[in-house]
């Protein structure tokens, strides 16, 4: 299958709900984002790939995410 690229341009501060319209019923599906710094403007070289059945501990123990990052 060969790769999409679909640029997105949003404050993602405490976003809840990120998917594709309808829904992705495939939990193993990887979203790949290259990300912009909004100090220096230096896009990253590799991409940041989340799948929503893979979660992280939030630092409070109490729940998880998809992805943290500053």
């Amino acid at each position: 299958m060969p790769p999409y690229f679909l640029y997105v341009k949003a404050e993602l501060e405490n976003l809840t709900n990120l998917q594709p319209q309808g829904g992705c019923d495939d939990t193993g599906f990887s979203y790949n984002f290259k990300l912009k710094c909004e100090n220096c403007g230096e896009v990253t070289k590799k991409e940041t790939c989340v799948i929503l059945s893979e979660t992280v501990p939030l630092s409070t123990g109490r729940e998880s995410a998809h992805l943290i990052q500053k």
